[in-house]
């Protein structure tokens, strides 16, 4: 028995102090003489080659075991490394997503200050705004009298077009040449004795033979009168020539008054389609309340006569010119495709500003309230029609 315990405490401290499996493997000879002891000493014990083989069996599926642990701790490690990785990346990304947020809120705080200069200058605009609406008015005032002025200073003018020039004009070729085209024309004018020209000149007034037009001629009379006779005879006649050669007489208008004679012109062009002659009272009314130089304005199929008993009526002319409103606008509305629009500018181009616009000299000044009195009925009345 106690050879037997001996034994085994020998076999116990050899196998403690018997190195690992891989060690083993790694030493042939140390393997062999370890694996020869260990039989004599099982074979003492008791042991089988069968039980041998099992064990040695168990060994092989404790090293593949090994090897498996081996490869799950490798795979576990490259885990832990990627997960390193990724908290350091998702650090990286808290840091930038702060810094975002500290920009943010920076932009956030200099768009709240943009919004508040923005608001402040939108309160500077809107009181300029309403500071301008008063200048606006007092400009566009003043454009009218200017306007007003202006067509008044030209109203002697004649503006001759398409008169052939040459070099070494002067004044007084000029005015022979107005006196063979009023010969040529209008013979029965040239024995009056008011044909009076007080200037007469190209303009402008510089030549250039560059030109492919000849440039207009613009005489100024002594009297006003002459000049719409002339223009009521052109449009009487129709075509004027000089040598043969067909020409243009105007009256000198200002460029406002001819855009305002532009827009009217699809008016009339229909009117003229539509064979609607206006009765003849109607221009001897209008012309008792617009400008002298609207004779010139008005179609060469409706008559252009001012009869001078009308200056003396004015309040009664005004009452006619309230139940005439109606028929007027019954006639645009039947002759004019899109009426509304036509009929409003009518409104405002004609009853407005021929109210407004009346000479001292002829009428008289016509109050502001009654002018809006007019241009209210007129509105009243266009609305109620359509």
């Amino acid at each position: 028995m106690g050879k037997k315990q001996g034994r085994k405490a020998g076999n116990s401290k050899n196998k403690s102090a018997s190195p690992p499996a891989k060690e083993r493997s790694s030493s042939p000879a140390m393997d062999q003489s370890w694996t020869e002891n260990d039989f004599d000493e099982m074979r003492e014990e008791g042991f089988s080659p069968s039980n041998f083989s099992e064990l040695k069996e168990e060994l092989r599926t404790q090293r593949k075991e090994t090897k498996n642990l081996e490869k799950k701790v490798e795979e576990l490690m490259a885990r832990v490394i990627n997960a390193e990785k990724v908290i350091n990346e998702m650090k990286e990304m808290k840091t930038m997503t702060r810094e975002i947020r500290d920009k943010c809120t920076s932009f956030s705080n200099r768009l709240d200050q943009l919004e508040e200069r923005v608001s402040a200058i939108e309160d500077q605009m809107n009181e300029m705004k309403r500071e301008e609406k008063p200048k606006e008015k007092r400009r566009k005032r003043n454009e009218q009298s200017l306007q007003e002025v202006w067509d008044y200073v030209k109203r002697p003018n004649l503006r001759l077009i398409g008169v052939p020039e040459s070099e070494g004009e002067n004044g007084t070729t000029l005015e022979n040449t107005l006196q063979d085209i009023i010969q040529e024309n209008f013979p029965n004018l040239v024995g009056q004795a008011n044909i009076q020209i007080q200037e007469i000149q190209r303009t402008p007034q510089r030549y250039s033979s560059r030109r492919a037009t000849p440039r207009h001629i613009i005489a100024r009379f002594t009297k006003v009168e002459m000049k719409e006779k002339i223009l009521r005879a052109a449009r009487e006649k129709g075509r004027v020539t000089h040598k043969g050669k067909p020409i243009r007489l105007t009256a000198d208008l200002s460029a406002e008054t001819l855009q305002a004679r532009r827009e009217w012109g699809p008016i009339f062009n229909i009117l003229k389609e539509k064979t609607f002659f206006l009765p003849s009272f109607l221009p001897s009314f209008l012309l008792s309340f617009l400008p002298s130089f609207l004779p010139s304005f008005l179609p060469s199929f409706l008559p252009s006569f001012l009869p001078s008993f009308l200056l003396s009526f004015l309040p009664s002319s005004l009452s006619f010119f309230f139940s005439f409103s109606f028929f007027l606008s019954e006639i645009l509305k039947k002759c004019v495709t899109d009426t509304l629009s036509l009929y409003m500018f009518m409104g405002y181009s004609v009853l407005f500003q021929c109210t407004h616009t009346l000479y001292n000299d002829q009428i008289g000044i016509v109050t502001t309230s009654v002018t809006l009195d007019i241009y209210h009925f007129f509105v009243v009345t266009t609305f109620s029609i359509f």
